[in-house]
């Protein structure tokens, strides 16, 4: 009987994708240089999307900096 190694991959909501999209271009081309519509482009989200959960490119880099501190200070004692 054969068995399936198939991994399943949770699901990340659209919010967590332009996170992860913008993390990597604002590393891979800088703040600057990262425009809303490659970041919506990575994420495979709409720019619409995008202004629902940041607002704008300052949005997402304040939501990118408070998971950052938040893992951070989940570390801590």
């Amino acid at each position: 009987m054969a068995t399936s190694h198939l991994v399943v991959q949770p699901e990340i909501s659209v919010q967590e994708s332009i996170v992860a999209a913008g993390k990597h271009l604002y590393h891979v081309v800088g703040y600057d240089g990262a425009s809303i519509e490659a970041i919506c482009r990575e994420a495979k989200a709409t720019e619409l999307d995008f202004v629902i959960h940041f607002g704008r490119k300052e949005g997402l880099l304040q939501a990118i900096f408070e998971e950052g501190w938040h893992c951070l200070l989940s570390r801590l004692p």
